[in-house]
């Protein structure tokens, strides 16, 4: 079983470094679960380019850095997941992470394995984990299943603020389709960080809020897709 998962970057951030030593270190590795890191980093960024030499190609920590120069900042952040989404399009679970996540909870590999197991999730069918993150009231990570990127063809996200784009897709699913991790496997340390890095850019012209109907009609159409979809057991 194979994990790929995916961290696009603030540009010049500051937690990068930290968040590959606590991502690679906090596995167990030594499980049935492969995983994959893809790494996206604003073209422009100066601050991390020595690291990207030191962790490119890397035999045992499976790191790709891929690279955009959108200028959208946070606003492109739908279009970053659903680029990086494309160039893995056989994987069983994708995982969308920031590169401001702490990864608290050692062998969390291991953790997400017995979990899958445990709850006999195919993933070939429309299934998404839910791992919990400390001091949190909502999801800001998924785990989605290769049936649930399938099902939109990698088209994980019309909006930047993508964790609430799928937790909206999620209200309107079955029970048995969404899983909840019981232990909090990560911190977004960033949110109790006064003076954290924040390089995002100014909105272009049109950007609008996850509330604004229009962006709520287009997930309308996700939304009645995976009812149909899930009515024929995918």
């Amino acid at each position: 079983m194979n994990m790929t998962v995916l961290c696009p970057v603030r540009k010049n951030s500051v937690y990068l470094s930290h968040f590959l030593l606590d991502f690679w270190g906090s596995q167990n590795g030594n499980n049935a679960l492969h995983i994959d890191l893809i790494v996206m980093l604003n073209k422009e960024d100066v601050w991390n380019k020595r690291l990207v030499k030191v962790w490119g190609d890397h035999p045992v920590f499976h790191t790709k850095f891929m690279c955009e120069d959108s200028g959208k900042g946070r606003f492109g952040l739908h279009e970053y997941y659903n680029e990086m989404a494309k160039t893995v399009p056989c994987v069983d679970w994708l995982m969308l992470v920031c590169e401001d996540f702490d990864f608290v909870m050692d062998d969390w590999d291991s953790f997400l394995l017995d979990m899958i197991i445990n709850k006999g999730m195919d993933p070939q069918k429309i299934n998404v984990i839910l791992p919990r993150m400390k001091g949190s009231v909502g999801n800001v990570c998924q785990i989605l299943s290769r049936g649930y990127r399938d099902a939109v063809d990698n088209n994980l996200s019309e909006h930047y603020a993508i964790d609430s784009w799928i937790n909206g897709i999620l209200d309107t699913f079955p029970g048995d389709r969404k899983h909840e991790a019981q232990q909090v496997m990560f911190d977004d340390y960033t949110h109790h960080t006064p003076n954290c890095t924040n390089a995002s850019s100014t909105p272009r012209n049109g950007t609008v809020q996850y509330s604004d109907a229009m962006v709520k009609e287009r997930q309308k159409v996700q939304i009645e897709l995976f009812k149909r979809k899930l009515g024929e057991g995918k």
